[in-house]
């Protein structure tokens, strides 16, 4: 049995986080352990997202989960390619069963608050002295000169120009389009089918709803919302909510929603 710790600061109890999970199997690879939490009570609402490594070249199977005052607790019979034996670990304590100068970590969370949330336990991971990973879909579309930061999640059908940079703990969902020399700072997230054309600068804990267009040489200023199908055509103001064709901004902050 293996045990992973997951941080537990989302202002949720124990008994609020409803857990689901899911077990990544192939043949002859590691076998690697799916979990999410929920970010509130409501188990059809939105989810954080983790992706633990449990087995070198092995099978984690049959996952139980449990919860104790001082964290979640998930026990796998472990199997290399037989049983290989048992371990116990609190998931708030990742860092003294898994040594940070032999693995890595990868957290993909969602936008709640407009990426602080993300960029929070990114910062917690990093405090741990673990390195992060990024993760590009071999269906994305990367072209020569491009820079890409750690803990980056790049889904499929996304088309990334050349001389693009992307910054740390940034999200492209599927099928967007990053136009040329464009700049993505940190803790931003794309949903699906942005275009956002060439020379523009995206500044940190952005969020560009579905079909969002950006004409080309425009600054999204540091906590935009730029709603579905927005077509901006100009600078934004920082923590500003824009929608519309042509885009327009609303009366309230970003940083005021509970989003």
């Amino acid at each position: 049995m293996t045990i992973l710790p997951m941080p537990m600061r989302y202002g949720l109890t124990l008994g609020e986080a409803a857990k689901l999970a899911n077990l990544e199997l192939a043949i002859g690879a590691d076998g690697h352990q799916c979990v999410a939490v929920s970010t509130s009570p409501d188990p059809a609402g939105s989810y954080f997202r983790y992706d633990f490594l449990i087995t070198r070249g092995g099978l984690n199977d049959y996952p139980k989960f449990g919860v104790w005052p001082d964290g979640y607790y998930m026990t796998v019979n472990e199997f290399a390619p037989g049983f290989i034996g048992a371990s116990v670990v609190a998931f708030e304590r990742v860092e003294e069963t898994y040594d940070p100068s032999q693995y890595s970590f990868f957290a993909p969370l969602s936008q709640r608050r407009m990426g602080r949330l993300r960029e929070s336990v990114y910062h917690q991971i990093k405090a741990k002295r673990y390195s992060l990973i990024s993760y590009v879909s071999s269906r994305a579309t990367v072209f020569p000169g491009v820079r890409i930061g750690e803990n980056c999640f790049i889904l499929e059908d996304n088309t990334i120009q050349p001389f693009v940079e992307i910054g740390n703990d940034v999200v492209l969902w599927s099928g967007n389009h990053i136009g040329h020399h464009c700049v993505i700072q940190d803790h931003v997230l794309f949903t699906s089918h942005v275009v956002l054309s060439g020379h523009c600068v995206v500044e940190p804990y952005s969020f560009l709803g579905v079909n969002a267009t950006v004409r080309d040489q425009v600054r999204i200023a540091e906590g935009s919302l730029i709603g579905m199908a927005a077509a901006v055509t100009r600078d934004t103001e920082p923590w500003g909510v824009y929608k519309g064709n042509p885009a327009t901004k609303g009366d309230r902050l970003s940083s005021e929603l509970d989003f």
